[in-house]
């Protein structure tokens, strides 16, 4: 590891007021509940059912023209 990137991180540990270890440990584990927050599995059955409703969506009816109004009302 470069010795500016080693010098950085023990600072920003020493400023959030934990070890090194620590502060590797927790940025690490945020960094994996995120990537892991991004990705979702599904069945290929599920995905294909996404992607024909995504391919067919619904008439507009009164509720969705009245919800379109308002929001161009708000400058949505």
């Amino acid at each position: 590891m470069p010795a500016q990137e080693k010098a950085d991180i023990e600072e920003a540990a020493r400023l959030s007021g934990r070890t090194v270890t620590e502060y590797v440990r927790t940025a690490a584990r945020d960094a994996a509940l995120t990537d892991l927050a991004r990705s979702v599995i599904v069945s290929a059955e599920t995905f294909d059912a996404l992607l024909a409703a995504l391919d067919s969506p619904p008439a507009p009816n009164p509720a969705m023209d009245r919800a379109h109004l308002r929001a161009a009302e708000l400058g949505l």
